[in-house]
């Protein structure tokens, strides 16, 4: 039966860090030469990693998500904690030559962020990606759907390849990983895709490097999603506009990983149905995203609501 949502992504440490201030009040943007230093005055360490994330917010809504990433060899202790969530870590290639991925995310007072991401166990390596795409051939025949992630750019195309191979509907989100593609793969890749999800600010770094404006943006895949933070997102499919509103929450706490939780609504949501797109559906998955990430926003860390 095909009823298995394939997440491919990065698995990461995160290291996060509060900044009382606000990011362009410590910043001279005149300067020539930019030297910059934050005071810290908060700093958690905390599991995460895109298709981590994913893969924790799906299993909430159903035990249908598969984890397939990479990871190193300090990995043993958050295994054993996604052992304790029954997430999977068979499909996850463990690398012994270098550590999982880390992520330096600092936050500031208006929820704005800085990240610094150190790729370890996610650089390229032939050996390893073909080891993963080998785990994707032996999930193919059980997937109803997936999303290509964040993660190191070889990882990334060998999951795109395997979702074409094997006729897999995907959303690719490009996300942190945007910078690493040149303008004509993001195009690439998002037409080769049932739909491509990003922020608002991804959404502008995409438009740079693939000089293109709004209009076309907005028709890279047959939808695409815009992520607004607090305003919730922006729905495109078959030429028409749609607002999603975001669901009031509690309290605002700690926006690290919302965005993952965003897509692991969508994902159970459209799992099983893509052969028959609607807007209705399409507005569902959405509202489910921005439900689950208000769950997120209300906590810290990434896999914590």
């Amino acid at each position: 039966m095909k009823d298995k949502i394939l997440v491919t992504g990065s698995i990461a440490y995160d290291y996060l860090y509060a900044f009382d201030g606000v990011f362009q009040n410590s910043i001279d943007t005149s300067a020539t030469h930019l030297s910059v230093a934050f005071d810290i005055n908060d700093k958690k360490i905390m599991h995460g990693g895109c298709g981590a994330n994913i893969v924790y917010g799906g299993v909430k809504l159903n035990d249908n998500f598969v984890l397939v990433g990479v990871a190193g060899k300090d990995y043993r202790e958050y295994e054993e904690r996604l052992d304790k969530f029954a997430i999977s870590s068979k499909f996850v290639v463990k690398r012994d030559d270098k550590y999982t991925s880390q992520a330096a995310i600092v936050t500031d007072s208006k929820n704005q962020q800085i990240t610094f991401f150190y790729m370890g166990a996610a650089q390229d390596s032939e050996k390893d990606c073909e080891t993963f795409g080998t785990y994707m051939d032996e999930l193919a025949t059980s997937a109803s759907i997936g999303i290509v992630a964040p993660n190191g750019k070889g990882f990334m195309r060998t999951a795109m390849e395997k979702f074409k191979e094997h006729s897999i509907p995907y959303l690719f989100d490009p996300g942190q990983a945007t910078p690493i593609f040149s303008g004509d793969e993001l195009i690439e890749y998002s037409k080769s895709a049932l739909g491509t999800i990003m922020n608002e600010y991804e959404a502008g770094l995409v438009m740079k490097q693939a000089q293109i404006d709004k209009k076309t943006l907005e028709n890279l895949s047959t939808f695409v999603v815009i992520t607004l933070g607090e305003r919730g997102a922006e729905l495109f499919f078959k030429g028409k506009k749609y607002e999603i509103n975001d669901p009031k929450t509690a309290k605002v706490v700690d926006p690290t990983g919302c965005g993952d939780a965003f897509r692991a609504g969508m994902l159970a949501t459209l799992n099983g149905k893509t052969d028959n797109l609607t807007a209705d559906l399409l507005i569902e998955a959405c509202q489910k995203g921005t439900e689950l990430a208000a769950r997120c926003l209300e906590v810290v860390g990434t896999q914590s609501y």
